[in-house]
């Protein structure tokens, strides 16, 4: 199975929402390196997308610049073994709820 989403729909600015369940059986997935990167256009996060990917090792980028994300984002942050690194994860998605919740280094 795949290991990594790294870029699947980087810059993708028609990419309005996220199907539920897009990632339910990628148990395997350890990299969302830029997953989502510059999708302009997407209002939300589905929750509990990443519920099912246990293992990975990074978020890095995978939201940055998603300027248009409403709601919460996920407490991805709190993930523990393995705990991932987030770097950039929400970078200037100042529209998310809980934006100002967002460990620095995540933002």
């Amino acid at each position: 199975g795949a290991t990594t989403f790294a870029t699947t729909f980087y810059g993708c600015t028609g990419l309005t929402s996220i199907p539920s369940g897009l990632f339910n059986n990628c148990t395997g997935v350890t990299s969302f390196v830029s997953t989502f990167f510059g999708c302009t256009s997407l209002t939300g996060i589905t929750s509990g997308l990443f519920d099912n990917c246990t293992g990975v090792t990074t978020f890095q980028n995978t939201f940055y610049n998603c300027t248009s994300l409403t709601g919460n984002a996920p407490n991805l942050w709190d993930r523990t073994s393995p705990t991932p690194t987030g770097t950039n994860c929400f970078y200037n998605d100042t529209n998310l709820t809980n934006y100002a919740s967002i460990p620095s280094g995540w933002k």
